[in-house]
Formats: C-alpha cells, structure tokens, sequence
C-alpha cells in the first residue's frame, strides 16, 4: 500500500514466487495484477501463459502467447502449447497451424510430428496416423509410447498383418512393458487367434497381475480349460473369479465342484444375479442335488429363465422317477 512501491516489479516478483510455488491460480491473479500496473514486459506474458495453461484454462493461453508476441520468442515449446491450446479449445485447424509452424521453424525438433500423431489418432484418422507413425519413428529419439501409438492407429486402420509385425518388434525392444503385449493381444483378437492372445496375456500377466482374468479368459474363449482354471486360481478373491471360475467349472463339466460353490457366491452378493442362481442351480441338480436346485429355481422371476426352470424341473421328474437315465 506504500506510494512509493513500484506496483508493477511487486505483483511480478509475487506472481513468480507463485509459479515456482506451484500456487498457479495465484501466480495467474499476481501477474495480471502486474501487467493491469503497467508491467509490458513479453517474458511476464509468458510467465501469465504458463499459469493459464497449468490451470487449463486454454483460451486466456491463447491471449498470453499472442500478448506476447510468439515470432519473438525462441521456445519450441511455446507452439506445443499453442496447438494443445487450441485443440482443446476445439479449434482443429489452428492446433494443425500451430504444429506446421512449430515444424518450420525448429526442424530438428520431432515432438511437433509426435504430437500431429496422437491428434490424428483423437480423430480417428487411423491410415494417416500410421504413415505419419512410421515415418516419425524412422527418424526420431522414440518411446514405448511412441511405438503403441504407432500400432494402435495400424490396428484401427484395419492393417492387421503390419500392426502384428511392428508390435512383435516392438515387444523385442520392450519385453518388461506389459502394454506392448497387451496391444499385440489386441491385434491377434482382431485376427481371430484367441490362442495367440491368451499366451501374451498370460506373459503379461507375470508383469501385471490384474491381467490374469484376462488370459483366464481368453484361455477358456480358445477352448484350454485347463489353463484357464490354473491361471483363475491365481486370482485373488474377487466377484470376477468366482464369475469366471463357476463358467470354467461347468464348461468342464466338474458339477460337483460348482454346487460347492453356493456360499462364495451367497457372500459375494452374486446370487442376485439371476443368470449366476440358474448356473449354480444346474450344477446342483447335475450333481444330483435336486433340492437345493429347486430352491434356486423358486426364486427366478426372469421369462427367459423362468422357462429353462421349467425344463430342469421336468428333468430333475426324470431323474427321481427313472434314475438310471440321469447317472
């Protein structure tokens, strides 16, 4: 409040305490304190861009930049910050604009290509993703990013075989990175080569865990019950498990197994779902277990299991009045 503080070089100073702080709001608030107090220096513009930008508040950016003068600077990063500015604002052309002149400008710098990538993937603009992908990586100091990037758009632009030759050598440079197997998963799903997918889930699981479900399942969808049973038994307690284990039992035909299955369910909260109560009812009365199977039964409301109720009742009638027929 003093008359003889010079209010400019004060709400400056503030504002860059605030930004080293990680205080953006109040970096943002100081520093246009600042310029409104006659501050006009480009560098305090820029500083006020970063506030705006860490605040993700993309149109006042936008303003700061241009305050600033963007052909004066020498900071590629300011044309990253430009074209994200302006692609979350929605304004496609102007981000594009932005990364060209970016481009231009600073020719040995690849992230302007990098980041065209990822737009072009937003846009599902697939194809030319990964022409733009594969060039890029030819030339560039790339990731593991990078590299799924570039084979996610092949997968989404239908080039199965090319997806699948990129990611196997991309797993070779990668192999402690479960995204990359993950990703190949993807494309032999697409290829209909469940087998193939389950066995890169299964090594991705050992660097993941949470993805043994996944490998369980696809094991089972392939047909390797066996494997799939294994790698559910690995899996901690969980609705999923014991989702997946009941399907696995009855595909397997051990019935006996599954009627035992009865209260892991009822604690889980699994036998609200009607689909899950008629499974363990089956199992039951496969397993000879009539009443327990009929007391499942009773409680089905659904048209569609209502009927299949009906069925199994008839054949549990079957059974207790021709047993040989059943065993």
């Amino acid at each position: 409040a003093a008359e003889d503080v010079a209010a400019a070089r004060l709400y400056t100073l503030w504002g860059l305490v605030d930004l080293k702080q990680g205080d953006n709001a109040a970096a943002r608030d100081h520093l246009r304190q600042a310029i409104d107090a006659g501050q006009d220096k480009p560098v305090v513009h820029l500083y006020l861009a970063q506030a705006h930008y860490r605040l993700q508040e993309y149109a006042p950016t936008i303003a700061a930049i241009e305050a600033a003068g963007l052909a004066r600077q020498d900071d590629p990063n300011l044309y990253a910050i430009l074209a994200k500015s302006h692609w979350e604002l929605g304004h496609k052309a102007q981000a594009w604009a932005a990364l060209d002149a970016g481009e231009e400008r600073y020719p040995g710098q690849t992230h302007f290509r990098r980041q065209k990538i990822f737009y072009l993937i937003e846009q599902e603009l697939y194809q030319k993703a990964a022409e733009l992908g594969q060039a890029y990586l030819a030339g560039a100091e790339a990731d593991v990013t990078d590299y799924l990037a570039v084979g996610r758009a092949l997968r989404g632009s239908g080039q199965l075989e090319q997806a699948r030759d990129f990611l196997e050598a991309a797993r070779l440079q990668y192999p402690q990175d479960h995204r990359v197997a993950v990703e190949l998963a993807q494309v032999y799903l697409k290829l209909d080569q469940v087998m193939a997918a389950a066995h890169l889930y299964e090594q991705a699981s050992l660097l993941k865990p949470e993805l043994r479900s996944e490998a369980a399942e696809l094991y089972r969808r392939a047909g390797k019950l066996f494997q799939a049973l294994n790698l559910n038994a690995q899996i901690p307690e969980s609705e999923t498990k014991l989702k997946q284990r009941l399907a696995i039992l009855l595909e397997t035909e051990r019935y006996a197994q599954a009627a035992t299955m009865e209260d892991d369910l009822l604690r889980a909260g699994l036998l609200e779902n009607q689909d899950i109560r008629y499974a363990l009812a089956y199992a039951q009365f496969k397993n000879g277990e009539f009443e327990r199977a009929e007391n499942h039964l009773q409680q089905l409301s659904r048209s569609d299991l209502f009927r299949k109720a009906a069925e199994l009742r008839k054949a549990m009638a079957d059974c207790k009045d021709a047993a040989w027929k059943c065993y």
